[in-house]
């Protein structure tokens, strides 16, 4: 019986089987006639899209979004993405019109509809029409704890490049480093050599700090580290002798000066502490100083404040009396600084003012509601805020402008770096709304989510703002007037080289009538040199236009560098060719990419090009011309210098990937005390 049943078995099975084969066969056969073909073609030309935007290659990108639209034309995310791609190769205009296109029809995000209205404000008259308002509270600390004193007495802020800021404490000698978001990095006490009761201190461009000692009647000279060097200055009235020295200042030709209260004088020494010149006392017809405090030097004036008299008293850097400054409008001033390069910022009686010099016009930025009780020092950081100091009360006071404080920042996801998912790198910009990088950030000033989840192990990378590492495109004008000044421009490479090389590398770009790269990056000296002078044909039809993108799309990829084009030409504006890309969508690639352009003329002329300079104010770079003096030397230092907004944090992410198919969207959240901005972004893994 067994024999007999189990064959039916066996056959039952079968059929079975056959069955289920043709069920699922037939349900395979109709379920693709349902795939929607045209959205899986533009799923995967989204996917090349956001890849290669993420890796800086702007124009695959927009080829990408255009054919993934081409099979879904209403995809609101791939217009976004599209209009994202634009505006990083400068064509701002486009952009807007997709993304405004996207808001007419209601799809359009609150993120989107802030970045909007910023861009507009930007293209628009809003930097040149801006006016500063008034500066109110955006933070203070008191540096009285419950258990012990941060500080004491405090006498003096000073802020440095990069957003942090020294705070001078006279009541527990000691000068304490801030970070920007107001953490202690360093304390510097001076040693073995102890600091008798500081009441300034001076950041030198070699690397020393200059601090004055009110008890000690001296100044101290430490490296930016905080050890002691030397001390120079004693108690006394005789040349270079002081009592009570006060403020600090420091001019271009290695010189620093110290207000001397003890002695109603200003003395000037040099960075070796050698005793140059005092000046101050009465002479001739002027009344000399009787109470000079706070000191600062613009171009080539020493501004001096009298507490005593109420003014500023100017001389020239010899110590030659120049005239007198806001006799009408100050009380008691005592602490100044330079304020937007041109202007002084003043604390008079409780009051914050800046004054134009050139005008002789002030203006109260705050009163700080009539509670500063003995505001010392205030001085302007790397971010548009103002610090100050009351010795009364033991407090640091951050302002912050009304407008700047309200409209945030404006942050964007540049770049996602997922090769190595799960961990993520993402390469952040934070800016305010006139365009102006914010520095100074840290891991404690963002937040990371994706699909509003957050991520794991959020680890802050590196500020680009701290990179000692440059890249450069050098773009040599190849037109007929180049040609005749060979050996000029052999002579102009070799001085660029000199100034670059050593902070990074520089790949030559030919503006030839069909532009062209002629040496990559790593060439050396002899090799760039080469290259800039006969790497390329020389033609009237040469094409500016075409190898200055060329020289930016070489650069937008490179990360974690300073970056710059810099052009050598004869400066004949009339040659400049702008056929294929306008004035403004150049400068706009650059800008958006935090590019700088440096204009390197070989020939004084009478006129400097109108569109080279544009250029270099725009983005934040500078022209020089080869002979004057100094050359082109600090080309190196005025790139490395030029201020980034750029953060690059890594994390683990928690997402699923569906084998990197899925787009995964991630949140980034920048915040500094009452001012935050946003961004909405996303990317993919790799595909596994």
């Amino acid at each position: 019986m067994q024999s007999i049943i189990y064959p039916k078995r066996i056959t039952a099975f079968f059929y079975a089987f056959l069955s289920f084969f043709f069920l699922i066969f037939n349900t395979s056969i109709v379920y693709s006639q349902n795939i929607d073909m045209d959205q899986v073609y533009a799923d995967e030309e989204f996917r090349w899209g956001v890849m290669a935007y993420h890796r800086g290659l702007y124009n695959e990108a927009i080829l990408s979004f255009e054919k993934s639209l081409s099979y879904k034309p209403q995809n609101t995310r791939t217009q976004e993405w599209l209009g994202r791609a634009y505006y990083e190769s400068g064509f701002v205009s486009t952009a807007l019109d997709i993304w405004e296109n996207i808001i007419k029809r209601g799809e359009g995000t609150g993120v989107l509809q802030s970045f909007v209205e910023t861009v507009k404000y930007r293209r628009g008259l809003g930097r040149e029409l801006y006016e500063q308002e008034r500066f109110v509270v955006a933070y203070e600390f008191s540096g009285k704890r419950e258990e012990y004193n941060l500080f004491l007495r405090p006498v003096s802020v000073r802020s440095r490049g990069d957003g942090t800021y020294y705070l001078v404490s006279f009541g527990t000698n000691e000068v304490l480093l801030f970070g920007v978001s107001g953490g202690l990095l360093r304390r510097i006490r001076g040693g073995l050599e102890s600091l008798d009761h500081p009441f300034d201190i001076l950041e030198t461009k070699d690397g020393h700090l200059f601090i004055t000692e009110f008890e000690g009647d001296s100044i101290a000279k430490l490296t930016t580290g905080g050890s002691f060097i030397k001390r120079f200055g004693e108690s006394g009235r005789g040349d270079g002798e002081l009592l009570g020295p006060q403020f600090l200042a420091s001019d271009n030709k290695g010189y620093i000066y110290v207000t001397d209260w003890g002695n109603r004088r200003v003395c000037k020494f040099d960075y070796d502490g050698n005793f140059i010149l005092s000046f101050g006392q009465k002479k001739g017809d002027y009344e000399g100083l009787q109470g000079p405090s706070g000191i600062a030097i613009i171009e080539e004036k020493v501004y001096v404040a009298d507490k005593l008299r109420g003014y500023i008293a100017v001389f020239d850097q010899s110590g030659n009396y120049i005239t007198t400054l806001a006799e009408d409008d100050l009380a008691m001033p005592e602490g100044i600084s330079v304020y937007n390069q041109k202007n002084l910022l003043v604390v008079d009686s409780g009051k914050i003012i800046s004054y134009d010099a050139e005008r002789e016009t002030s203006r109260v930025l705050s009163d700080l509601s009539g509670e500063g009780r003995k505001i010392l020092s205030v001085t302007s950081n790397a971010n548009g805020d103002i610090l100050a100091v009351d010795f009364n009360r033991n407090k640091l006071i951050m302002l912050s402008e009304i407008t700047q404080l309200y409209t945030g920042f404006t942050v964007r996801v540049k770049s996602v770096i997922s090769d190595r998912f799960p961990v993520v790198t993402a390469i952040i910009s934070v800016r305010n709304r006139l365009g102006d990088p914010i520095l100074g950030l840290d891991g404690s000033n963002f937040l990371i989510t994706e699909g509003k989840r957050p991520v794991r192990d959020l680890r802050f990378q590196s500020a680009v703002n701290k990179s000692e590492k440059i890249a450069v495109s050098l773009l040599v004008d190849r037109s007929p007037g180049m040609m005749e000044k060979r050996e000029i421009v052999e002579d102009a490479v070799n001085a660029v080289a000199d100034s670059l090389l050593k902070m990074g590398d520089i790949r030559v770009i030919s503006a030839g009538e069909k532009p062209a790269i002629v040496t990559e990056p790593g060439a050396n000296k002899v090799e760039i040199g080469r290259a800039a002078v006969s790497g390329g044909r020389y033609s009237e039809r040469w094409r500016f236009d075409l190898g200055l993108r060329l020289a930016i799309s070489e650069l937008v990829p490179i990360k974690n560098r300073k970056r710059a084009v810099v052009f050598l030409t004869t400066g004949d504006s009339r040659e400049l060719s702008f056929r294929g890309y306008d004035l403004i969508e150049l400068e706009q690639y650059m800008e958006n990419n935090e590019i700088r352009f440096y204009c390197i003329y070989l020939e004084m002329k009478e006129g400097s090009s109108r569109e080279l300079e544009y250029l270099c104010r725009e983005t934040g770079g500078k022209s020089y011309f080869l002979y004057e003096q100094g050359g082109v030397k600090g080309l190196g230092e005025d790139i490395l210098s030029s201020p980034s907004g750029l953060y690059y944090l890594t994390y683990n992410s928690l997402r699923e990937t569906a084998f990197g198919e899925r787009f995964i969207p991630m949140e980034v959240e920048a915040f500094l005390f009452k001012r935050s901005g946003r961004d909405e972004a996303g990317y993919f893994a790799p595909l596994e």
